[in-house]
């Protein structure tokens, strides 16, 4: 495989979308570079990309805490405030994640009209679309 027939796949896999400020941060869950993960989630926070930030996230495997449970620790650690943060901890795919996530903040805030969504890279594909 030549090295630009890599580079379509990997544009494909993970496409770079500019980053807009919007009514709702969406992070989908991941148990895999948590803190770098949270931390880039909490510099867009505090840039002001978004005002409320969802993670959703269940649990995976035999680990007994959610994933969103897991990432919501560690951004109040950094400092995102409780009232930002809007957890979804049932969801088991990424199907889930949409509609239990979107169920979830229309019920504490019906006013988002946009949503930025955050993933890692790998997954970034399945964010974007």
């Amino acid at each position: 495989m030549t090295g630009e027939e890599m580079q379509r796949i990997a544009d494909y896999i993970m496409p770079s979308l500019p980053a807009r400020p919007s009514d709702l941060g969406f992070l989908f869950g991941t148990r895999h570079g948590v803190r770098e993960f949270c931390e880039a989630a909490y510099t867009l926070w505090q840039a002001g990309m978004f005002p409320r930030l969802l993670v959703s996230g269940g649990c995976a495997g035999d680990w007994p805490q959610s994933k969103a449970a897991m990432i919501g620790e560690e951004l109040l650690k950094l400092g995102l405030p409780e009232s930002a943060l809007i957890l979804e901890s049932s969801a088991t795919n990424t199907g889930e994640n949409v509609i239990f996530g979107r169920s979830g903040w229309r019920k504490s805030w019906t006013s988002a009209r946009s949503e930025a969504r955050l993933s890692s890279a790998r997954y970034a594909r399945r964010a974007a679309t």
